[in-house]
């Protein structure tokens, strides 16, 4: 009975021993993978298995130090420090050890993955109000598993948003540019806002045709901020085909006398109705008092002469049926007047200085004449004049 109560007590001492700060490290877990950008830094996870539960930090700490754990690297992509803080240095794939002196260890693999060199984004995208009001901007990497941390700028906030993920949302009509930057490179998009149609409208929603005739029906997107309908988005259709036909184009044309209503749809969602009235052609007849040999045909309108429209405000004007015209007399050409005869000139002035009797002044050189005055002495012996 005394040797089995010493061996009980030999097992609880060592029991007391184990759990007194003789514990060990029995096995070490890393994640099994783990990725990071090229120049960064991160601790690795290391995880430790204990010999006893319920250790203090102290004890753990001392069969951590104990266990004389190493780090090892299987190629330059990384560095690992003794602390287990790991450095990418380069792209590429290493596995990264952790090893205990008695042999326990765990393995991660490591991936590095380069900088992102080179960015792409759409070269514009259209959003409306109302409409299709928010997009994701796509971005392209070069290296395609390049990483960075992207940042995104809309150049006016009025006009278009955009979050850190690269989601543009429409806030007003107008254009602006969006920015992806990353690494010191960038890329920009260029965001056109615009207002979502409401419905349609035609430029008249009646008119009166005369058969043979035609018009073309002028579409408008509502609110008057919308864009304009594009041609292909829109059709026509004619309730009564036999009456009035109507192209791709809006083009009606009249077959026959009778009602008709054209139906147009713009996206497959919004309406308008024309409603058309056609009538026979009318011919007038020829006067019995006049010598005329022309017959006035009908003219395809309900008055002033001319074809009723379906549209305003730049709606094409009917179209007139082919009449054979009436041969227009050759007008008598009207003879030139003759021409106005040349004027004789004046004769040029002449110099004129007097006759010796007169007094005047040259109309030419403007020297002034007097009539001749005898100025010569009297011969010796002649008697003086008397000029008393």
């Amino acid at each position: 009975m005394k040797k089995w109560k010493i061996a009980a007590v030999g097992i609880a001492m060592a029991v007391m021993l184990t759990g007194c700060g003789g514990a060990t490290v029995n096995g070490l877990t890393l994640p099994a993978s783990l990725e990071i950008a090229q120049g960064e830094s991160q601790a690795m996870e290391l995880g430790y298995v204990f010999s006893a539960q319920e250790l203090d930090d102290a004890a753990e700490q001392k069969a951590i130090e104990a266990a004389g754990i190493t780090w090892t690297a299987s190629g330059d992509a990384v560095s690992i420090g003794a602390d287990g803080m790991l450095e990418a240095k380069e792209s590429g794939k290493v596995t990264v050890t952790a090893k205990t002196k008695d042999g326990k260890e765990a393995k991660c693999e490591v991936t590095v993955l380069p900088l992102i060199e080179e960015i792409g984004l759409p070269e514009s995208i259209e959003l409306e109000v109302g409409g299709k009001e928010s997009e994701a901007l796509e971005i392209a990497k070069k290296p395609e598993n390049g990483v960075g941390e992207i940042t995104w700028q809309s150049s006016d906030e009025e006009v278009a948003t955009v979050d850190e993920n690269g989601t543009v949302t429409a806030v007003g009509k107008g254009e602006c540019e969006v920015t992806a930057s990353v690494n010191g490179v960038e890329a920009k998009t260029k965001v056109t806002v615009g207002v979502a149609a409401t419905g349609i409208k035609l430029a008249q929603d009646s008119g009166v045709l005369t058969v043979g005739y035609s018009t073309q029906l002028k579409v408008y997107t509502v609110p008057e901020e919308a864009a304009a309908a594009q041609a292909q988005e829109l059709s026509y259709e004619s309730s009564d085909e036999a009456v009035a036909t109507v192209d791709e184009n809006g083009n009606v044309t009249a077959k026959a006398a009778g009602n008709a209503t054209i139906t147009v749809t713009y996206r497959d969602s919004m309406t308008a109705e024309y409603s058309l009235t056609v009538q026979k052609p009318v011919v007038k007849q020829q006067s019995s008092n006049t010598n005329s040999a022309n017959t006035n045909k009908g003219s395809g309108q309900t008055s002033g002469g001319q074809a009723s429209t379906g549209t305003t405000g730049g709606a094409a004007a009917p179209s007139t049926p082919a009449v054979t015209p009436t041969p227009t007399p050759t007008p008598t050409p009207t003879p030139s007047p003759a021409p106005a005869p040349t004027p004789t000139p004046a004769p040029e002035p002449q110099h004129y200085h007097g006759n010796g009797s007169d007094a005047g002044t040259c109309p030419v050189c403007g020297v002034g004449y007097s009539p001749t005055v005898d100025m010569t002495l009297p011969g010796a012996g002649q008697e003086l004049p008397d000029l008393s």
